[in-house]
């Protein structure tokens, strides 16, 4: 084997479309693209990209920016444990069993769980590797994996008339051991460590033709069909309570186009869709079957169940426009959107919602499953700016530079971080034989 050209390319974010737009989440609405060199065949390219989205708010189902664990409402402190029996000698029956010594059930207060709280944050980091290898005419395998280290710090605080009882003063002191009591984590400091999060593997085509007296220039595209896969856990490793894990294994598609309409300017479009598959496994259900019209539904939820999940297709879409080809430097700016549809639960637990006439009705179990607002569909727009440096594919050394930022500007149910960053870094090997 004779390596006839060694491309390093090291950027701070994939300068243009054609990377990981599938691997999105409500929390984390953005993910780092990695470029498709135009390489025919007899090439390999090793990327690694990172991104970056912290704040401290979230939208709700209106579009309003909220406290970040408010995406989903407000909950009645009084109900978190209705529908449950609680355990003799635990602190859930302190506090949420009628004799219990620091009873919010009876007499039930009038006080709901805000996180409001000028010091809460969470911070998500990401990264992204993806291995690439040109096989013949634009063909090409890609092999992608993403890791997760992410931090939550939220702080509960009692709101309402009975604030300042002692019993609901108790209770917002006391969360974190109530959510360990209930197998959850604290989420007064949580640190979901560097983890495996979605791996996948896909197979691509990418081509590019010069055009001659036409209004464009030039045109390229690329196609991606793939499976992703993950971790086996159905809820969010930072607060199963609060927040969602609507995502499951799935096929994913992507489809990206770039035109150079003069010698300066460039559009880019990208769309990728993941259709996810139904899996079924034990996950944080509404369990409240005491009552067939007044029930809690949450968040949080802290009982659980046997259901089938089936996660709503995820949508992305990316534009944006460039001025590019300034001996190598370029600045884009444009609009970035994600959105994925209701995820559906079926009940496969026969121990659970079987009073108040439900477990003679599947229906009426289910639709008290899918009472969850956590299951909703969620959307999240942002627009971005992206500039840096990378010379032509036709030269022998390509080093590319470049740094994005996305700014959150309207959504629903996902987060409204403060901004959000991207970086990453690419390296490219050329042979013969």
């Amino acid at each position: 084997m004779r390596i006839t050209s060694l491309l390093p390319l090291f950027a701070l974010t994939a300068s243009s479309l054609g990377g990981a737009l599938f691997y999105v989440s409500p929390e984390e609405p953005v993910a780092p693209h990695f470029l498709v060199r135009g390489f025919e065949k007899k090439a390999a390219t090793v990327s690694f990209a990172a991104s970056k989205t912290e704040g401290r708010s979230s939208y709700n189902g209106t579009g309003s920016q909220v406290p970040f664990l408010e995406q989903y409402g407000t909950p009645q402190i009084g109900q978190f444990y209705k529908g449950l029996t609680t355990p003799s000698g635990s602190i859930n029956y302190t506090y949420f069993n009628a004799s219990g010594s620091e009873s919010v059930t009876n007499p039930a207060v009038d006080a709901t769980l805000r996180f409001n709280d000028p010091n809460n944050y969470y911070q998500l980091q990401s990264y992204h590797m993806a291995y690439t290898h040109y096989i013949f005419s634009g063909l090409f395998l890609r092999l992608n994996l993403q890791f997760v280290d992410q931090i939550m710090a939220q702080k509960p605080l009692p709101s309402g008339p009975d604030k300042y009882n002692a019993h609901v003063t108790s209770f917002t002191d006391h969360f974190d051991q109530i959510l360990g009591a209930n197998n959850l984590p604290g989420i007064s400091y949580t640190n979901h460590k560097l983890a495996l999060e979605r791996a996948g593997y896909f197979l691509g085509w990418h081509g590019q033709a010069n055009l001659t007296d036409n209004f464009i220039k030039e045109i390229s595209g690329t196609l991606l069909a793939g499976y992703t896969f993950k971790p086996t856990h159905f809820d969010h490793p930072l607060s199963p309570a609060f927040l969602p894990r609507n995502q499951t294994h799935g096929y994913s598609a992507q489809i990206d186009l770039i035109a150079q309409v003069t010698n300066h300017v460039g559009v880019e479009i990208s769309a990728a869709t993941t259709s996810y598959g139904r899996y079924a496994d034990t996950l944080h259900i509404a369990r409240d079957d005491t009552s067939a019209d007044s029930y809690f539904s949450g968040p949080p939820l802290l009982g659980t169940g046997i259901v089938l999940k089936d996660p709503g297709s995820l949508w992305v879409f990316e534009a944006g426009v460039s001025l590019n080809r300034f001996l190598g430097f370029f600045i884009t700016g444009g609009y970035h959107f994600s959105y994925q549809e209701l995820t559906q639960l079926t009940l496969q637990d026969s121990t659970v919602l079987t009073g108040s006439g439900l477990s003679t009705s599947p229906g009426a179990q289910n639709a008290r499953l899918n009472s969850d607002p956590r299951l909703t569909k969620w959307k999240n727009h942002t627009i971005f700016t992206r500039f840096g440096y990378t010379p032509s594919d036709n030269h022998r050394f390509v080093p590319q530079i470049d740094f994005a930022v996305y700014w959150p500007v309207m959504g629903q149910h996902s987060s409204s971080a403060s901004r959000i960053y991207v970086g990453g870094g690419e390296l490219s090997i050329r042979w013969t034989f």
